[in-house]
């Protein structure tokens, strides 16, 4: 009997996950699944039991497809914050603004006991499988609602094939989407309950599009306190936003630069000309001390 390539196997498998995947979707109406990772994957923990905490991916042809391939989430962002946050031994107050389905907090988990993760998700069935991958950890604390600059429910427009895009703003998804709705808390007062931690923290916000509008709520005094962060910038038809307070958020850290381009040190004004296209460019700006 000839033995089976088990690299020739599994490309086999990859190539008909997409059509697998819809054809969970569409006829089965298959939102998820539960899978165990590989120990050399960044999604690979273990409780306090010492037992392995499986992995629970949206069944979307991005997040869920890509993770289930490759066995990491949005790897050079993980490696740069670790590098950032490792060796600080009272630990950190990690905020994880839009964390989908917990796969940031879950690829930075284990790094020190001593971190503190409070991550924030307004999509219900996001957040299903955020609790599912994060409730065996007493040091993260989650949440199933939006932050914004007040209490309030509002409409927000999903990508149907995407589960990580969604966004206020019709602009930042595909024609095809889905609307729902969700709750909104202001961000100022989840602000003073990070500041209250009395740790260093470290700030990743990923909404499609409010990024800006939420620094520009939180008090200036908050970013003294921040060790590292990073927020996405998309250059969309949005609100406008305190331009001069977002440069004075910019001017604590001395170090900015795109993720696309790690090596280009960029200064206030460099960032502030950008946001102030309207070309639907996007950008992940990663800030240091």
């Amino acid at each position: 009997m000839d033995l089976i390539d088990q690299g020739k196997l599994f490309k086999i498998f990859e190539e008909n996950i997409p059509p697998l995947f819809h054809l969970l979707r569409a006829y089965y109406n298959v939102k998820s699944i539960e899978l165990s990772p590989k120990k050399d994957s960044l999604f690979f923990l273990k409780n306090s039991q010492g037992e392995i905490v499986n992995l629970y991916l949206p069944l979307d042809d991005s997040i869920g497809r890509f993770s289930l391939y490759h066995g990491y989430w949005d790897k050079p962002k993980i490696s740069c914050f670790k590098k950032k946050i490792v060796n600080v031994k009272t630990g950190c107050c990690i905020v994880d603004i839009g964390s989908n389905v917990g796969l940031f907090t879950r690829q930075l988990i284990n790094l020190n006991v001593n971190n503190e993760f409070y991550c924030y998700e307004p999509d219900e069935q996001n957040f299903k499988l955020l609790e599912r991958n994060l409730a065996s950890f007493c040091n993260v604390q989650m949440f199933n609602f939006a932050l914004g600059t007040d209490d309030e429910t509002r409409s927000f427009y999903c990508d149907t094939s995407n589960a990580g895009n969604y966004s206020f703003f019709q602009q930042a998804v595909p024609q095809d989407f889905e609307v729902k709705t969700c709750v909104v808390k202001d961000i100022s007062v989840q602000e003073k309950v990070w500041s209250a931690i009395q740790k260093p923290i470290v700030y990743k916000s990923d909404t499609q599009g409010l990024d800006e509008t939420l620094i520009c709520a939180i008090d200036l005094e908050f970013w003294k306190s921040v060790h590292f962060g990073s927020i996405e910038i998309w250059n969309i038809e949005k609100p406008m936003f305190d331009i001069d307070r977002f440069a004075l958020f910019l001017e604590n850290f001395h170090y900015k630069y795109f993720e696309s381009n790690p090596k280009n040190l960029l200064s206030t004004n460099d960032i502030i000309k950008f946001c102030s296209q309207q070309d639907d460019t996007t950008e992940d700006l990663i800030f240091f001390k």
